[in-house]
Parts: C-alpha cells; sequence; structure tokens
C-alpha cells in the first residue's frame, strides 16, 4: 500500500498528507522543499512559476467565457 504521508527524504520527519495536485511542502527542520512523491526540489521558483503560469491560463479561460455570455 502506497503512503499516504509526505515524509522528508533528508530528515524523516512527517510533513502531512498527500495532496490531490503537485504542491510542494516545506520541512521545518531541514528548510527544503519536497513534492508529494517525496523528493527535494531543487528549485521551487520553477516549480511555482510554472504554477502561476497554469493559474494564470485557467483565469483567461474563465474571463472569456464569462464575456461571450
Amino acid at each position: 500500500m502506497k503512503n499516504k504521508r509526505v515524509i522528508c527524504p533528508k530528515c524523516n520527519a512527517d510533513l502531512g498528507p498527500r495532496q490531490k495536485q503537485s504542491t510542494l511542502t516545506g520541512c521545518r527542520r531541514c528548510h527544503i522543499w519536497v513534492n508529494n512523491a517525496g523528493e527535494i526540489v531543487k528549485d521551487p521558483h520553477k516549480h511555482f512559476k510554472q504554477w502561476m503560469e497554469q493559474k494564470g491560463s485557467k483565469r483567461k479561460v474563465k474571463q472569456q467565457g464569462g464575456q461571450a455570455a
């Protein structure tokens, strides 16, 4: 059975439950960012930038749908 918790690969701290989306969780002990698979993320800024672009594209689609109505 798969683990439903995110575990820090560096210090083995429990970082909480896995989320449905691809999210990052910060380890307070190690000061690193960990993804849902329990892997260290080298560049969290790149991940955040991709998330903002995806969020922006969803917002544009929503606005276009509202204007056509």
